[in-house]
């Protein structure tokens, strides 16, 4: 028995040093320059030094040409950590600078100007109740906002059609001017309105659905209603207006 276990335990040792040395492994960069001289790729590929990074200071973003690009190169691609050659590697300095650098590929897209402009708006833009969603809950709240103005109740709602990276110039002009943010949502907990919050740091009015059919209008109305403090709802049954 004792000899069983000290097998194991040499047997152990053994993986856990053959797990370190694959850890640490990395192809060299130069790996990637002489595949290219044998595939004849020399001077139709992306540059080397451009796809560098320079770990001592900036982070400069990689360069990469498209895929299936008939004029030649080799696309790779992996789900697993890669260097900036796109070898795989996952020791701990590799993936440190490898997040560093997707983040700041959507600090980048935020800045680009295809991305700007992509939010649509509708309703009173002096409305003091704000609504933003995304997807096909524009359409009810659209219809939401119409029935409100009737009841004598102005909102504006703003939809963003990319939320990662978030329109922060946008999100942030809209905020400034409303004082209750409602969110309606197709899921089970709130995820936009969670967002919101934890980004903004604003208060917001959560409006779920999981019945696997679009939120009504009126759902929507209610809570603007809410939101506007008239919750009378005789009034609203005899009147058809709130207040």
């Amino acid at each position: 028995m004792l000899g069983g276990m000290a097998g194991l335990r040499r047997s152990a040792r053994r993986g856990r040093s053959r797990g370190r040395r694959s850890r640490g492994r990395r192809a060299h960069p130069g790996h990637v320059e002489q595949r290219a001289a044998r595939l004849g790729l020399h001077g139709r590929v992306v540059p080397l030094e451009s796809l560098v990074i320079d770990r001592a200071g900036e982070q400069r973003l990689l360069q990469r040409g498209p895929r299936g690009a008939p004029a030649g190169g080799e696309h790779m691609q992996t789900g697993m950590e890669h260097d900036e050659f796109g070898n795989f590697a996952c020791d701990d300095d590799t993936h440190t600078a490898m997040t560093v650098k997707r983040f700041q590929k959507l600090g980048e897209i935020e800045k680009d100007p295809l991305t700007q402009g992509l939010c649509t708006r509708f309703g009173d833009e002096n409305g003091e109740i704000g609504i933003i969603t995304w997807g096909s809950t524009a359409g009810p709240v659209e219809e939401a906002i119409e029935i409100a103005k009737g009841m004598g109740i102005s909102v504006q709602a703003i939809v963003p059609r990319v939320l990662n990276p978030l329109p922060h110039k946008d999100l942030k002009a809209f905020f400034s001017k409303v004082k209750r943010v409602i969110v309606p949502e197709l899921n089970f907990q709130g995820q936009l309105a969670s967002l919101l919050r934890s980004t903004y740091r604003i208060s917001t009015i959560g409006v779920t659905k999981i019945k696997g059919v679009p939120l009504a209008p009126s759902e929507i109305v209610e809570k603007i209603v809410e939101a506007a403090g008239t919750t009378n709802v005789r009034s609203l049954e005899r009147y058809g207006r709130a207040g």
